[in-house]
């Protein structure tokens, strides 16, 4: 029970940091497992629109969105059940619905970025910055936001939405370089 001020501003900031986690680490998963994991038939099955350009590219595989999605949900689950024993009173499958809502969001918006990429001609893995940034969790924001309308789990406050779309284009970059130099990418981008 919240006693005074100082509980309050406690209470507060472990709220935003909770939120900012259950959209984040659910997407980071997914868009980075995708990658990871990935491999094998592609997703559009190698079939082009009437431009004739690709409709995704090789580079998204059915094996990789599949497991993408598998393992933000996973992680999604840890963290319900882990805020279901810290928090006691959040509803365990209202925060399992919204990371897993920001999971599928962010391989969605990954998808939608290779579209867009593919329209303009961009090559198969070589960047658009922030595009390559930022559609993964815009996306994964946008689902859980609307998955969080139903269950009230989660704050989308403007500090909240700030400090993930901020700190996403240096994780990402820093992902990317680690997983370069782990010989796992082509490119560092």
């Amino acid at each position: 029970m919240v006693k005074g001020f100082k509980d309050a501003v406690i209470v507060g900031w472990a709220l935003m940091v909770f939120s900012i986690l259950l959209v984040i680490v659910p997407a980071y998963t997914a868009n980075g497992m995708a990658l990871l994991l990935g491999g094998g038939k592609p997703l559009d099955g190698g079939r082009r629109l009437p431009d004739g350009k690709r409709i995704l590219g090789d580079g998204k595989t059915v094996r990789g969105t599949f497991l993408g999605i598998l393992l933000g949900v996973l992680a999604a689950l840890i963290l319900s059940l882990v805020s279901s024993i810290i928090y006691g009173d959040v509803p365990f499958e209202g925060c399992l619905l919204v990371g897993a809502a920001a999971s599928v969001g962010a391989v969605g918006g990954d998808l939608l970025g290779s579209f867009t990429k593919r329209r303009f001609n961009v090559p198969s893995g070589y960047p658009v910055p922030f595009l390559d940034q930022l559609d993964f969790i815009v996306m994964g924001l946008f689902s859980a936001y609307l998955a969080n309308l139903y269950w009230d789990v989660i704050v989308f406050t403007p500090t909240v939405i700030l400090v993930i779309v901020v700190v996403t284009p240096l994780a990402h970059t820093i992902g990317n370089l680690i997983v370069y130099k782990a010989g796992r990418k082509k490119h560092p981008w």
